[in-house]
């Protein structure tokens, strides 16, 4: 595992800290770090949130090579149009996704890292299917 970020009822990231050292790369918000697993530990990974926290949500990151949206990086959003490869703009990501409005349906998509990741995949999207790679 990577990151493990945990939300509150106002959706704001809430600090945490593994109160065993060994998963502390899982709250350091460097997504190419990562916790390893050694299967004969048997640790058990414990979160001190510090206070009484109302939990929303819990995001679980795994272990990856950079190329996943993160929040902080920057992100350019590619349709296939008539002309070629066109901008649908600029986006620096709040969370672990970004969201554009006005896409066009059915169109051959590419979301561009401009700060981090260099493995890239174009991709469709449909209510149906979801997200399909190529």
């Amino acid at each position: 595992m990577s990151e493990i970020v945990v939300y509150d009822e106002k959706g704001h990231a809430v600090g945490c800290v593994p109160t065993d050292s060994c998963f502390k790369k899982s709250t350091d918000r460097a997504p190419l770090t990562y916790v390893r697993y050694v299967r004969d530990n048997k640790k058990e990974m414990v979160i001190d949130l510090k206070s009484l926290v109302g939990i929303t949500r819990i995001v679980c990151v795994p272990r990856n090579d950079g190329n996943s949206v993160f929040p902080g990086s920057v992100y350019e959003l590619f349709y296939y149009g008539m002309d070629g490869w066109e901008s649908l703009g600029i986006k620096r990501a709040e969370d672990y996704n970004v969201e554009y409005e006005d896409v066009p349906a059915g169109a051959l998509y590419w979301l561009k890292c401009l700060t981090g990741g260099v493995e890239e995949r174009i991709f469709t999207f449909t209510d149906k299917d979801g997200i399909r790679f190529f």
